[in-house]
């Protein structure tokens, strides 16, 4: 009789072992995609200010006399063009650029 318990405890810790890792399995699966999928887009945002950088620099220097208004369009356009985002990020990224130069 005492096999049998012992039997039990020892197929119990292994059950118990084995859904353990089943469920830690399916957390990692869940979170751990989207962890590293912000590492991506942390870079993609970083290579889209140094372009919108880039493009605010030629455009100053191509209307120096203008206020960014007159060739902010052009620019959003570049800059969908360059990187294939969509126009409400182009804008974003560009209207960032442009505050932190103090163009207005």
């Amino acid at each position: 009789m005492l096999t049998i318990f012992s039997f039990l405890k020892d197929w119990s810790m292994t059950a118990l072992g084995s859904l353990l890792m089943l469920v830690l399995s399916w957390i990692a699966g869940k979170y751990l995609p989207k962890l590293l999928d912000t590492e991506r887009k942390k870079r993609m945002a970083e290579y889209l200010l140094k372009i919108a950088d880039d493009l605010t620099d030629y455009f100053i220097q191509k209307y120096p006399d203008s206020k960014y208004a007159q060739w902010i369009d052009q620019a959003v356009e570049k800059l969908m063009e360059i990187c294939g985002v969509e126009r409400d990020v182009a804008e974003r990224v560009l209207k960032a650029v442009i505050e932190r130069k103090k163009i207005l």
